[in-house]
């Protein structure tokens, strides 16, 4: 069992009908298993629009909204999306891709932007308690 997997049957158990993405590869296990667990995967064209069409649904139906974003800059784009949906108390839940924190290139190690703490952007937003958004990264 994978990543992927274990995140569609969390999602299946919770009523969860639709995942919304700009796609990436750190979080393509993701894809695979929600498609074969029959949720549809619908790709937007900006990460913080993923977040709003998630937020959009979990308001209108309150199941969960889901948001699924590579790493790096991919989560840090969704900030003022996820503002607004914990601001708005949504049941809205982002994925962010994560990748090595150094990459080899040419026998030298360099930080690569995707390697930029994601979490640490977030952190001020994501007290527990404080809403029903929650960031997994």
């Amino acid at each position: 069992m994978n990543g992927g997997q274990l995140i569609a049957e969390v999602l299946i158990n919770h009523g969860v009908r639709h995942l919304y993405t700009l796609s990436g590869g750190h979080v393509a296990p993701i894809y695979v298993e929600a498609e074969k667990s029959g949720i549809e995967v619908i790709d937007v064209r900006h990460e913080a629009t993923a977040v709003f069409a998630a937020d959009a649904e979990a308001r209108l139906s309150g199941i969960p909204g889901i948001a699924v974003v590579t790493a790096g800059p991919g989560v840090t784009n969704t900030i003022t999306a996820l503002k607004n949906a914990q601001m708005a108390q949504s049941p809205v839940i982002l994925f962010g891709g994560a990748t090595a924190t150094r990459c080899a290139i040419g026998g030298h190690y360099r930080i690569s932007i995707r390697s930029v703490s994601s979490s640490r952007s977030l952190k001020p937003g994501s007290r527990q308690g404080a809403s029903k958004t929650l960031f997994l990264l």
